[in-house]
């Protein structure tokens, strides 16, 4: 894909395709559509507590509570003293945000943790271009 570029969608019968996986087989392909945008999407903020892990991951639940991770649907990063972040290349949709103690974040792609972040997280949706700015607060989530 040429810089400065990033892909949207992909569509098929006019119905556009999960995670954008394109299933190919000996069928013709005349009804496939890929979108690509020129701005980028970025999701950015501060968490109160310096050093804390932020975790962004699909409001989609599908593919990520089978444990199937895309990276263009699931990010992590750690704020360090600034307690910033920033991150863009997601793909569009809805996503959850929330902010971690670095200390319980080693198994952060497992479906179960995710899911008891739900609670604590702030849902941003992003489109094209979007550039959301979200502040959060350090959240524990319950259970094991």
């Amino acid at each position: 894909m040429a810089a400065g570029w990033t892909l949207l969608g992909v569509s098929r019968g006019g119905k556009p395709l999960p995670d954008n996986v394109l299933e190919l087989s000996t069928a013709d392909l005349d009804d496939v559509v890929l979108t690509f945008s020129n701005k980028v999407l970025r999701v950015s903020g501060t968490v109160t507590d310096p050093d804390t892990d932020v975790i962004v991951f699909s409001a989609d639940t599908t593919g990520w509570r089978e444990g199937i991770f895309n990276s263009r649907r699931i990010w992590r990063a750690h704020t360090g003293s600034s307690g910033t972040f920033e991150h863009s290349g997601l793909a569009p949709g809805e996503y959850y945000v929330a902010a971690v103690s670095t200390r319980l974040t080693t198994d952060w792609r497992d479906p179960q943790f995710l899911e008891r972040l739900i609670p604590g997280a702030v849902k941003v949706t992003l489109g094209d271009g979007d550039d959301k700015v979200v502040a959060l607060k350090t959240f524990t989530p319950k259970g094991r």
